[in-house]
């Protein structure tokens, strides 16, 4: 998108219609992939991909190795 405004702006260039398309719909998933939910806490991802509710921890069940 940057090349695409820089072209237009610097060079002159028209962009065409499905570069434009091109260029919202990768705004569009850009929103949609860093809207909130609304529930309050978005939650953390541990390593391997697994989101945990409360934040990761470092043994995977929620609470911290240390203080045992």
């Amino acid at each position: 998108m940057g090349a695409l405004v820089l072209g237009a702006v610097i060079l002159g260039q028209l962009p065409s219609a499905w570069q434009i398309a091109g260029s919202a719909l990768m705004l569009l998933a850009a929103y949609a992939g860093t809207r909130r939910t609304g529930d309050g806490d978005p939650g953390r991802t541990e390593p391997g991909g697994r989101v945990s509710p409360g934040g990761w921890s470092p043994d995977g069940r929620g609470r911290s190795l240390r203080g045992q």
